[in-house]
């Protein structure tokens, strides 16, 4: 999906992707290119959840943060300590479409059932 970088001091944009596997279920993983690195950032889907039940409002604790800016733009925030922080935005359709297959793919409250399915 199409994303936009703001790090440091440059606004780029970028090919981002989310992922979801049943063998991590309570997981999410972000990743995506800009001119100086590959970036894989790994979250958990409830945080997901709550940022897109949340406008306005910064959800999480720690390195990533997601907000809901309105109908149409998510930002994920990292915010590592000791270093200069990055802002991708993304569609809020699109990452709502991919939230909604995640959540028919392994319902939230199914997550360890479905871990323990993929081991046996």
């Amino acid at each position: 999906m199409k994303a936009e970088l703001a790090k440091w001091d440059y606004i780029e944009p970028v090919h981002a992707i989310l992922q979801y596997a049943s063998g991590d279920p309570f997981a999410i993983h972000l990743h995506f290119a800009d001119r100086c690195s590959v970036e894989k950032w790994p979250f958990g889907r409830d945080l997901l959840v709550a940022a897109l039940g949340c406008r306005g409002r910064l959800v999480g604790e720690g390195d990533l943060r997601i907000q809901r800016y309105d109908d149409e733009r998510l930002a994920f925030y990292l915010l590592p300590s000791g270093s200069p922080h990055a802002k991708l935005t993304l569609s809020l359709p699109a990452v709502a479409e991919f939230l909604g297959a995640t959540l028919q793919y392994v319902p939230i409250g199914a997550e360890n059932q479905a871990r323990a399915d993929r081991r046996h």
